[in-house]
């Protein structure tokens, strides 16, 4: 939390913690009331004062902890670092005799063994000294499996809350079904569980008032103004804000983005003045004021776009691609199964998607370089500041005329994935050049990896994604199988994978769809197939000896 911030809420977790009647603490709030902030704050107050404190963040956009797969491996690891007198019990479950590792065992068989029964025997030795032992899961709404999310709490009932155990168990979540229907009258956790509604009651105001007025004092000393804003500026801030923190995070962000300092007080009046508000309901909700912040946002980055590129699409484009990259960044391109055996979940790095789609190397820099005040780009990798930005892309009602449906995104890239192949055609290249040295050839701008990425996933898209069969009609006039054929030895070469045989089959079936209204290029498919699909099963073969090998010696 911000210095001088929840205060209230803070001393009330802390008071639960020493003398709370229950054991089990549930916070929960709307998207940016401050949840994951108030966890950490707690947790770095804990270790502060000497009290065992392991800690798990849930986020939905991270496949590492968007499951329960890793939760309770981490919270042991952690309490096994703080307490070291129970580490070696710890050590004794992982390394039990059995063929089943403790890993694979549900989530209450984990808890009991990992962090219960460790303790247990901890607290058998005359010199145990830990009144108490909080475990904090943040964000429960954010495992991306409601089941999982049901077993996790009743696994958390069932080996912490139902023994005489020193363990405070603070879960924080949105007001979502799950954790809802188990604290209402009736659930699972009702008589378990204190529950603290954190946007209802704690009236947030006075919090987001000192973080306002901090932050702009900060702006004006860093820009040479330190009396550029009045208290008539600010409290107009603080009304826009609506008790939500994320409101004033974003507000700050937008404001104190790259820019001169006349930018800088022009986006403040902005603000003050309303000029992103409606007279719909009076705006009575905190999202609505959000949603027409973050709207404002990405129509001047949009505009900006059109004007540096002449993009006369009206935006769509920008719009478009920026869902492009959120998709790719946060879940990926995913496919139902069995279709996605090739990939579950295929994430593209950012010079591959580049390529594929067109841009220069720093193409997403550019795309996303007037957004800094929603996301922020490390590395290959896209982070939004708040999951209420992704809600807000992925929601018609939210977005409104800024919204793309996912559906959009995966026909771009179908589409692209096939002009690609066309683009990377041999007819201008010696076709004995491998793929490394097509790199380096002068009239070949496209990098070889990403070749390989067009191809590998070409299926699964061309399979699952609707109305692109003209394009794949276009794309086996214009040679695309061609290349394919004549490619396809150096990408074994890169990739020796043993799913070729899956590969072919799924062209098999999309040449069976082609047939009726496009009977040439599933005659096309066809030849390509009885060439190569003795060569997928050898390739397959070949790649399934090897991991076995490799799994026998490993």
């Amino acid at each position: 939390c911000d210095p001088e911030t929840r205060l209230e809420a803070i001393i009330k977790v802390t008071q639960w913690i020493i003398a709370g009647s229950t054991r089990l603490l549930c916070i929960t709030g709307a998207a940016g009331a401050g949840k994951s902030a108030l966890q950490q704050t707690i947790a770095e107050n804990c270790k502060a004062d000497d009290i065992p404190v392991a800690s798990f963040f849930f986020s939905a956009s991270d496949p590492n902890r968007n499951t329960t797969k890793l939760i309770i491996p981490t919270i042991a690891y952690q309490l096994g670092t703080r307490i070291s007198e129970v580490k070696d019990f710890i050590t004794n479950s992982v390394e039990r005799p059995g063929n089943v590792p403790i890993f694979s065992e549900p989530l209450e068989a984990q808890i009991a063994g990992l962090v219960s029964k460790p303790m247990r025997q901890l607290q058998g030795q005359k010199d145990f000294k830990y009144p108490y032992i909080v475990i904090l899961i943040d964000g429960l709404n954010e495992c991306i499996n409601e089941d999982s999310q049901t077993e996790l709490l009743s696994a958390v009932k069932r080996s912490l809350l139902n023994t005489d155990q020193p363990f405070r168990v603070i879960i924080t979540s949105r007001p979502e079904q799950v954790i809802r229907r188990a604290l209402n009258p009736g659930g699972d956790l009702h008589d378990l569980a204190h529950h603290i509604q954190l946007s209802d009651e704690y009236d947030a105001t006075d919090d987001i008032r000192r973080y306002l007025r901090r932050r702009l004092h900060e702006i004006g000393d860093r820009r040479g103004g330190s009396h550029w804003f009045t208290e008539e500026d600010l409290e107009a801030l603080v009304r826009a804000a609506s008790g939500q923190f994320i409101c004033a995070i974003t507000m700050i962000q937008y404001i104190s983005e790259h820019g001169t300092f006349s930018v800088v007080k022009e986006r403040l009046t902005k603000l003050v003045r309303g000029q992103f508000t409606s007279d719909d309901d009076q705006l009575a909700s905190p999202l609505k004021r959000l949603d027409l912040l973050y709207a404002e946002i990405l129509s001047a980055a949009m505009k900006k776009y059109k004007v540096n590129h002449n993009d006369g699409s009206d935006g769509e484009h920008f719009l478009l691609l920026v869902r492009i990259y959120h998709i790719n960044c946060s879940s990926g391109f995913t496919f139902s199964e069995p279709w996605n055996i090739l990939g579950p979940r295929i994430e593209y790095r950012f010079e591959t998607l580049n390529a594929i789609l067109g841009l220069e190397d720093t193409g997403h820099e550019l795309l996303l370089s007037d957004l800094g005040s929603l996301m922020t780009l490390n590395s290959n990798e896209l982070h939004v500041y708040h999951e209420s930005f992704s809600d807000f892309l992925d929601l018609e009602s939210r977005s409104k005329n800024l919204f793309v449906p996912s559906p959009h995104a995966y026909t771009h890239i179908t589409k692209r994935l096939l002009q690609h192949i066309i683009d990377y055609s041999l007819t201008e290249v010696n076709s004995e050049l491998s793929l490394d040295e097509r790199e380096q050839h002068p009239t070949c701008k496209s990098r070889p990896d990403s070749f390989q990425a067009a191809l590998k996933y070409l299926p699964l898209f061309l399979k699952n994604v609707p109305g692109i069969d003209s394009d794949l009609s276009r794309f086996t006039l214009e040679g695309g199988w061609d290349t394919v054929d004549r490619l396809l030895p150096s990408m074994y070469e890169i990739d020796p994978h043993s799913m070729w045989y899956v590969w072919g089959e799924i062209l098999s079936l999309i040449s069976a769809r082609m047939k009726t209204q496009y009977p040439d290029v599933a005659e096309a498919m066809s030849e390509f197939l009885d060439k190569w699909r003795p060569q997928f099963r050898e390739w397959s073969f070949e790649a399934g000896r090897k991991e076995k090998q490799s799994v026998s010696q490993t």
